[in-house]
């Protein structure tokens, strides 16, 4: 063997993978399984269709998310959270666009006792003023930190100037949201849509036939009613392409943030648009990254991704730079981009891009949590595993050709949507 010679890379046609196993339907629960873990712990996950686009004004969805475990009938959020510490165990809560999250961190052996207390907290709870005041108050302390970021206050422009006023996906929020929401706006959310409301179940981690069984029996015992019927339109976007400015007084840095509509994940394109994003701004080696920061010094990092929702997705790039270079960078973003449209990748660039995208799915299901999560990237938006399967057929059969005609197809700079917050020049 000649140790002075680097071992061949080839690329994968496929790899196995963990899978999630779906159990015996429970009632009107949609349960999912991945075990493989070495050591005794188990990861639950509670999936409500309780995302901020099916909120009628502004942190409604947010508040109840982060108050549903903060107080229930007979139950205080300091006895709650005690109840859970007293075992080892953690409770935690999260808000996405489309879904509300309920996740459950313990040991395999105490999801029996946890579980029901858990569901009965579901059932009862009770958003005491008390806890609400002091999560708008952090909330809105918050806020007022963020505005003085340049970084925020591009997103938040973004966000409105992308999708427009009343659009589902607009989550931007202003002083006078703080000041609305009320108890009662609480409740009316929860009782739409969690009250007795079906919920997806994903459990990971290491569970015996045993406690599988039990915690399919405990699920038995929710009090379910009607499904959510909330009907949802999704307005066409109508993007300002024009480039719209934040001032930020005395700012020594400016954020870039500019993006556009894309097709979604289930379209034949995205797994070539997933591709070009990365070549451009989605990994340390991108264009952008090779050409803000490392030759020109202007920024610390660039990046650029694909954001896929239920209703829609979009590309988006963002930034932070010095403000004396803000034109200089937009400059250089247009310049990297149209050379995307006019030169095809040379071999070597084309080949370390497939390695790296290989390498990086292949880390995303690394362990039954990570599995998991990748499951519920595509359970969300109604697809199945024979999206990462394509993926991999496409990233090992990709062309300079064929990227060409992506960029030339959806990157166009004129195109997107711009916002500079700090100064333009």
């Amino acid at each position: 063997m000649n140790r002075s010679l680097a071992p061949e890379i080839s690329l994968m046609e496929s790899f196995d993978y963990l899978k999630a196993e779906r159990l015996a339907q429970i009632k009107q629960l949609p349960v999912y399984y991945i075990g493989g873990s070495e050591e005794a712990v188990v990861k639950m996950e509670l999936l409500f269709d309780a995302g901020y686009r099916y909120q009628k004004k502004a942190l409604q969805a947010s508040a109840v998310n982060a108050l549903l475990v903060e107080g229930s009938k007979g139950k205080s959020a300091k006895a709650i959270a005690e109840f859970f510490e007293n075992r080892g165990a953690f409770l935690d809560t999260s808000l996405h666009a489309d879904y509300a999250s309920v996740q459950l961190h313990c040991l395999s052996r105490q999801i029996g006792e946890l579980l029901p207390y858990l569901l009965e907290l579901l059932q009862t709870v009770t958003f005491p003023e008390e806890e609400l005041e002091d999560w708008l108050n952090r909330k809105k302390q918050k806020y007022a930190i963020n505005q003085e970021k340049v970084s925020y206050l591009a997103k938040n422009a973004f966000v409105d100037a992308f999708f427009g006023a009343g659009h589902p996906y607009n989550n931007a929020v202003n002083a006078e949201s703080f000041d609305t929401l009320t108890q009662a706006d609480l409740f009316a959310f929860y009782e739409q849509q969690y009250q007795k409301k079906p919920f997806t179940v994903l459990l990971s981690g290491q569970l015996s036939e045993g406690k599988l069984k039990s915690t399919a029996q405990h699920l038995e015992q929710y009090d379910f009613g009607a499904a959510s019927q909330a009907k949802l339109t999704f307005p066409e976007l109508k993007a300002n392409k024009e480039l719209l400015q934040v001032e930020k007084a005395g700012a020594t840095q400016s954020a870039i943030k500019m993006g556009k509509p894309m097709p979604n994940k289930g379209h034949a394109d995205f797994p070539a648009l997933f591709f070009a994003n990365t070549i451009l701004g989605g990994y340390f080696g991108s264009r952008l990254m090779n050409n803000l920061r490392e030759d020109k010094g202007y920024t610390y990092g660039v990046g650029s991704g694909l954001i896929a929702y239920k209703g829609l997705a979009y590309f988006v790039l963002s930034t932070e730079i010095g403000a004396q270079h803000t034109q200089p960078a937009l400059n250089e973003i247009e310049k990297e981009m149209l050379r995307l449209t006019q030169e095809p990748l040379d071999a070597d660039e084309l080949e370390t891009v497939k390695q790296y995208l290989q390498g990086s799915l292949m880390r995303n299901f690394d362990g039954p949590f990570a599995a998991m999560d990748r499951f519920k990237s595509l359970h969300v938006l109604g697809l199945d595993y024979d999206y990462y399967d394509q993926l991999i057929h496409d990233f090992k059969g990709m062309t300079a050709k064929r990227l060409l005609q992506i960029f030339q197809r959806y990157f166009q700079f004129n195109d997107l949507t711009k916002v500079v917050a700090g100064k333009i020049s």
